[in-house]
């Protein structure tokens, strides 16, 4: 297998390949890829690292939200373990580490589970609906949260928000309406030291698909386009990313960056993607 014959094997699952190995020193990995020679590791792990190290699967949870699968260039020296870190996931702020079991040849997660024998049954894996992590929110994400001032049954009055809304006629969902008493109004850092902040300005940000499909350059922002095509709303409730990047939340109750990338399953999922990633 090659990266073409992948390429190629991802269009058949609607997903995308992304190879990004030209960032990666050629010095740097030739010599990795001595080291592993040198221990005695098996030809074919050697040809799976020259060929993909660099690569990253990206595996379509719905229209706007994908788990990645990046495959990284081991951090190994002559002192080679047996357990070789070759690739991490990444979906909706869960990261899990992969590695290739030198004694036994397989690939195994970082639990010590299987998850496949070659390299071309973990590309199989790792384009399928069967690899996409369960919704898990960690321990960390409540922390942060609380740390903003987040508490579980929080519901800060909001009236001033809804009378300004019948002003202006717009309709909110329950579910708009609902993330706004939850999380008005909270103001922290992510694990990176990124600045968030949820607030509604003075005057509100809203968008419907009947506001925007007579009009052929609004329509294309990536907001109104999925506003569109799917036919629901936006408001946007805050900013993210030191506060440069605003995000909304849909009449389903998704969040969304403004690029029009959809922050986790649930709103919490996106809380997770914003604090940890």
């Amino acid at each position: 297998m090659n990266k073409l014959m992948l390429s190629n094997m991802a269009l058949k699952y609607h997903n995308l390949v992304i190879d990004n190995s030209c960032y990666i020193s050629l010095l740097k990995k030739n010599q990795i890829l001595s080291n592993i020679k040198n221990i005695g590791a098996s030809q074919k792990f050697i040809d799976f690292l020259s060929e993909f190290v660099g690569i990253s699967i990206h595996t379509r949870i719905n229209k706007n939200l994908f788990q990645r699968f990046d495959v990284v260039l081991p951090q190994i020296t002559l002192n080679l373990d047996r357990l070789v870190l070759i690739g991490k996931v990444f979906c909706c702020g869960q990261k899990l580490q992969i590695f290739y079991d030198l004694a036994e040849n397989v690939f195994v997660n970082e639990n010590g589970e299987v998850v496949a024998i070659n390299y071309e049954k973990l590309f199989e894996y790792f384009l399928s609906p069967e690899s996409i992590l369960p919704i898990n929110i960690l321990p960390e994400t409540i922390q942060y949260l609380k740390k903003a001032g987040w508490y579980i049954g929080r519901k800060k009055n909001i009236d001033y928000l809804l009378e300004q809304c019948e002003k202006e006629k717009i309709e909110l969902t329950k579910l708009q309406t609902a993330f706004l008493e939850e999380y008005i109004a909270l103001e922290g850092e992510s694990m990176s030291g990124s600045r968030y902040k949820i607030n509604i300005e003075s005057k509100f940000k809203y968008i419907s698909s009947s506001d925007v499909t007579n009009n052929i350059m609004e329509s294309q922002n990536p907001i109104n386009k999925i506003s569109t095509i799917e036919n629901i709303s936006f408001l946007k409730v805050g900013e993210i990313g030191n506060l440069t990047v605003p995000i909304w939340i849909s009449s389903d109750g998704r969040l969304f960056m403004d690029q029009g990338n959809q922050l986790g399953r649930t709103v919490m999922e996106g809380w997770q993607e914003i604090l940890l990633n």
